[in-house]
């Protein structure tokens, strides 16, 4: 399973999907479906993706998006999967209910970076 620090209070509790691709060099793709859970017991789906690429300038240049959309609705996390979770989560998935980081900038994220190396 491919860990990716959760926020304060917090917790894991499905990875849904993981796609990863490398190319040589520091040029790689991770998009992350997993599902998580507040204190309060509400359930969310968060999509993270880093990607990382060479710039104009030959430098990296690192984008991360890790969003959370509430789960909507009675629904076992065993029956969420990469096919079908769209239609669990709230009703307008394009404006996520919780944002938990939006970054990007000139850098390779060399934790992820060395990890995509070593498995893939």
């Amino acid at each position: 399973m491919f860990e990716i620090q959760l926020p304060d209070g917090f917790t894991h509790m499905k990875q849904v999907s993981i796609h990863i691709e490398y190319w040589k060099g520091f040029s790689y793709s991770i998009e992350l479906l997993s599902i998580i859970q507040n204190a309060e017991g509400t359930l969310f789906l968060r999509k993270y993706t880093n990607s990382c690429d060479v710039g104009a300038n030959g430098r990296p240049v690192t984008s991360i998006r890790d969003v959370c959309f509430k789960i909507s609705g009675k629904v076992h996390i065993s029956g969420i999967n990469e096919r079908n979770w769209r239609k669990f989560i709230s009703d307008n998935e394009y404006q996520p209910s919780v944002i938990i980081e939006n970054a990007g900038g000139d850098y390779v994220d060399q934790k992820v970076l060395d990890y995509v190396k070593e498995n893939f």
